[in-house]
């Protein structure tokens, strides 16, 4: 496909995979709409204009989403422990806490998570256990590639800055 109205292949791609590609893109993109068709050839008026142009991200690209093993991939990250609902102290000063649903355990700072989410924390030099609450959530591909891109966005602009 390209930019032409003739029948021929004298058509220009708009498929942009180099530096170099893009600037012929752009190239071909200004003399369609500012070269009348009889300067290239052609019979007729002027080739045409341009009215919209479609970015897509390069995260969003098929051949990168295949080779970055992004798809179908899950990657588990904590939760964020302001969105751990609180537990009460049952009296005051007893260090035991308590949750409002009876479907959670208290940890032992104050957290309220299911048990399936609990970690204990051994100490070497005696033999107490600490109950930490540590819910994981599963980060969705839009979500991973959003961030990819975003981060990769940030990296080069430091990178222009340096």
């Amino acid at each position: 496909y390209g930019m032409s109205l003739s029948s021929g292949s004298g058509g220009a791609s708009f498929v942009a995979t180099s530096l170099r590609d893009f600037n012929d893109a752009m190239q071909t993109a200004y003399f369609a709409m500012t070269q009348n068709s009889t300067s290239q050839g052609v019979d007729g008026g002027l080739v045409g204009m341009i009215d919209s142009v479609e970015v897509v991200p390069w995260v969003d690209e098929a051949e990168f989403l295949q080779f970055s093993g992004l798809e179908g991939n899950s990657i588990l990250v904590p939760k964020p422990r302001a969105l751990i609902p609180d537990s009460q102290e049952s009296s005051p000063g007893s260090g035991e806490y308590a949750c409002s649903q009876s479907s959670l355990e208290a940890d032992d700072f104050g957290k309220c998570c299911e048990a399936e989410d609990m970690v204990y924390i051994g100490d070497d030099a005696s033999d107490d256990e600490v109950r930490k609450c540590d819910p994981q959530r599963t980060l969705s591909d839009s979500v991973m590639r959003t961030t990819l891109q975003t981060n990769a966005e940030f990296v080069a602009i430091l990178d222009s800055i340096i």
